[in-house]
């Protein structure tokens, strides 16, 4: 969704659609209330609630306070968050840095936020037999592309006449749906962003190995140390997709950028300190790279770096072995093309079109022969030349 603003969200929330003051924006007493549940609920889904005014820098800190005090692993800053005292609660605002366009793309903080207010909405409606049509055009007017898409999911009335004026049972009906609907949606959502990273590794490891060796580590497939000024270009989030695919490692990432750092080259903060960390600190790169995943997966930029790189190091090893190409690249696109969510990333199905641009004309999805695959990496290989990615 484009064109869209907090503010926007936020003074609707509050001047229209909440104006029984349902849910006191910027209070939600009650959020913490979620207990365990809460327990997987990234570092940007809470920033992303504390932007739109859903959540209070307090509660922020007190369910930082409750994961601390069961143990849970939190970030550094999720520790600081959790040392912050009544009188220092306006330093919530300065650790939560991140851009409105990086928030806005975070389906997993979307799809719970989304869930919550609906949530809330489904009360009142049900409460104070209030009519849900005006506030459900409202919400998705300012929240979702097609505004229909709700009312297609979870409400089918009988008759379309209904969809006039909600009777009682008709209203709690459609405020059940309408929270159950939601509910999956975002459990799909935190399913599907916790897995495509290993199902992406796991693939690609498979791949190099073949059917019949044991995986190979993927760090050491790759020496991306090796680079030069090539790599210049690459933003933080690109390094940081990689290390998380398992394409490059953190010892190499600090080599880069020290590498940086000796040539002048402006760095951030958090690169200048990966530039200084030693051998036996690498364990802080986790630490530091500490962005949810469905970030990094929006991150065009940093999708079509590695899905080059990944295509290049698969070319290399067809060319050194009997693999099946045909069935790699199928292997590849099950894991990283087909969500029902690649439309919204990229607009297309990347890893089938170099496979069927590639692909012997009249061929299947069998093995290819000799004289096929010859010509096949011929035009892998240019097509590899002609689409390698540029910062």
């Amino acid at each position: 969704m484009s064109g869209w603003s907090f503010g926007r969200i936020r003074n609707a929330m509050a001047e229209d659609i909440l104006a029984g003051k349902i849910v006191p924006v910027g209070c939600l007493a009650q959020f913490q209330a979620l207990g365990p549940k809460a327990d997987w609920l990234p570092f940007q889904t809470l920033q992303f609630g504390y932007r739109l005014g859903l959540v209070g820098a307090r509660a922020v800190v007190e369910l930082m306070v409750d994961r601390e005090q069961r143990g849970l692993l939190l970030t550094k800053t999720e520790l600081r968050l959790a040392s912050l005292r009544e009188d220092e609660l306006e330093e919530v605002s300065l650790l939560f840095t991140d851009s409105e366009a990086d928030l806005s793309a975070n389906r997993v903080a979307r799809a719970f936020w989304r869930w919550w207010i609906l949530r809330a909405l489904a009360d009142y409606w049900t409460t104070r037999e209030a009519d849900p049509i005006p506030d459900m055009e409202e919400f998705q007017m300012m929240w979702d592309s097609d505004p229909e898409k709700l009312w297609k999911l979870y409400y089918r009335p009988r008759n379309p006449l209904d969809m006039l004026h909600f009777g009682i049972k008709a209203r709690g009906r459609f405020a059940r749906r309408i929270v159950q609907g939601v509910e999956s949606e975002m459990f799909d959502e935190v399913g599907s962003a916790s897995s495509w990273f290993d199902r992406v590794r796991g693939t690609i490891a498979y791949a190099l190995a073949g059917m019949s060796a044991e995986l190979p580590q993927i760090p050491q497939s790759v020496k991306f140390q090796a680079w030069g000024p090539e790599t210049d270009g690459l933003s933080l989030d690109t390094l940081q997709f990689g290390y998380r695919i398992g394409l490059i490692d953190a010892r190499s990432v600090v080599k880069l950028m020290a590498d940086r750092k000796q040539r002048n080259l402006p760095l951030t903060e958090t690169e200048l300190r990966l530039a200084s960390l030693p051998d036996n600190e690498l364990y802080e790169i986790p630490l530091i790279f500490n962005d949810p995943e469905t970030e990094l997966r929006t991150n065009s930029a940093a999708r079509t770096f590695w899905r080059w790189w990944i295509l290049s190091l698969l070319l290399d090893s067809w060319k050194s072995g009997p693999s099946d190409p045909l069935m790699d690249l199928g292997e590849l696109e099950i894991a990283w093309d087909y969500s029902r969510h690649v439309d919204g990333i990229e607009g297309n199905a990347p890893i089938s079109e170099p496979r069927w641009h590639c692909q012997p004309g009249g061929r299947g999805s069998g093995s290819l022969k000799s004289r096929a695959r010859a010509q096949f990496f011929e035009k892998f290989e240019q097509w590899l030349n002609d689409n390698q990615p540029t910062n």
